[in-house]
């Protein structure tokens, strides 16, 4: 690894007793392409920099992965297998399917979403969708998503260049 930003927000990361251990047990859920992402990665690079405490502001870690079996049954057997491999953490770990996120998601937020068109490693799940995060898959060249990690670390919010599954009018809530 030669990006020093990117040498930086893996040490701010992999520090974090919580990201460590949820980055050592995922593989043991077996899915080829995982990720973790979003605010348990930024939040904990914000908290190593502002001197907060680890965990501070934290409500959960999204844990991403993308299989072609779009089932409930499949994604459930993967949810299940998680609460038992993190059930003593501080925060819930959500898993999701990336590949069957627009199944449920205009019921859940009243906005239709596009399929995923390729893998969370391989690729933007859908426009303006992407956080950056750690993980594992066909599409890893690093240990971490090689998509800006390094805005992390002048704790700044960047706003998304394109919004067009309706998360802009959420995103603008946090502001």
């Amino acid at each position: 690894m030669s990006d020093p930003a990117e040498e930086r927000f893996l040490e701010l990361v992999l520090a974090d007793p919580t990201v460590a251990t949820i980055l050592a047990r995922a593989p043991e859920l077996g899915l080829g392409d995982w990720w973790l992402t979003a605010g348990v990665l930024f939040q904990t690079v914000w908290n190593a920099l502002t001197g907060r405490a680890p965990g501070t502001g934290i409500r959960d870690a999204d844990l991403f992965y993308f299989d072609d079996d779009t089932s409930y049954d499949a994604e459930d057997d993967v949810i299940r297998r998680g609460a038992g491999l993190f059930a003593e953490l501080p925060v819930p770990v959500e898993i999701r399917n990336e590949a069957r996120v627009h199944l449920w998601y205009a019921e859940h937020f009243g906005v239709p979403v596009q399929p995923c068109s390729v893998g969370a490693a391989s690729g933007p799940a859908r426009p303006g969708h992407r956080s950056g995060g750690a993980g594992q898959g066909p599409g890893a060249g690093s240990d971490t998503d090689p998509v800006r990690a390094h805005e992390c670390l002048p704790v700044c919010l960047f706003p998304r260049r394109c919004c067009a599954d309706g998360m802009g009018s959420r995103a603008h809530a946090y502001a």
